[in-house]
């Protein structure tokens, strides 16, 4: 009896195509429901921190510009301020010495020997003990101011000689009085040179009209002497 032959049936299939999408079945992965849920939770809340963190960059740098442009308008203000001062020191400065323009002169005319007189007894009683004094005083002056140091020395009991000296150089009510070692000087153009340049560190407008105002020496005049 013959046998039938029957064709030979693979059981698998040797087709690349085939053995790929027959790989990809047997590893896919399967979710459930709760599993979605949960991933799209997750991706939810990362990407609500992500906008957080974005709007949270936004605001700081917002806040940060708006701090930048309020300091800017603080040092602007503050310039403005400094400005204003300035003006109103100048201002006060300048009104201050118009006054004294107006003032001085009337004030000297009136008051300048009484000043002299009083600075030259200061200093004699001050240098007591000096044995010799020498004083330059303007030639205008120099005859009533002669007898006023002899007054002058009598009642602070001075027992020295004082010199005085008819001084050409000297504005009309100036004085200087020597001694040994040093002396003292009253010159009214040397306190409005110092007035000019204290005020020049402050007001250089107001610095610049104090020359024109400066009180008139005496004019100039032979030198006399007279020993008391």
């Amino acid at each position: 009896m013959q046998e039938s032959r029957k064709p030979f049936m693979f059981d698998h299939s040797f087709d690349l195509a085939a053995l790929k999408a027959e790989e990809e079945k047997k590893i896919a992965p399967s979710y459930s429901d709760a599993d979605l849920t949960a991933a799209r939770e997750q991706g939810y809340q990362q990407g609500l921190t992500e906008g957080r963190s974005i709007t949270t960059n936004e605001v700081s740098q917002k806040q940060a510009n708006l701090l930048l442009h309020i300091e800017r308008l603080l040092h602007r203000l503050a310039e403005d301020v400094w400005k204003v001062y300035a003006q109103q020191k100048q201002a006060a400065s300048d009104i201050a010495l118009t006054i004294v323009r107006k003032l001085l002169p009337d004030y000297v005319k009136k008051h300048g020997m009484q000043e002299m007189t009083s600075a030259i007894e200061a200093s004699v009683a001050e240098m007591i003990n000096e044995p010799r004094l020498v004083l330059r005083v303007p030639d205008a002056h120099f005859e009533f101011i002669s007898k006023e140091t002899t007054a002058m020395a009598e009642r602070l009991g001075y027992a020295g000689k004082i010199i005085v000296l008819a001084d050409a150089t000297l504005g009309e009510h100036d004085c200087r009085l020597e001694w040994a070692d040093g002396g003292m000087e009253r010159n009214l153009n040397l306190t409005w040179s110092e007035i000019e340049r204290q005020i020049s560190r402050h007001g250089p407008v107001a610095a610049q009209n104090l020359a024109s105002n400066l009180p008139q020496e005496a004019p100039p005049s032979s030198t006399t002497s007279i020993a008391v």
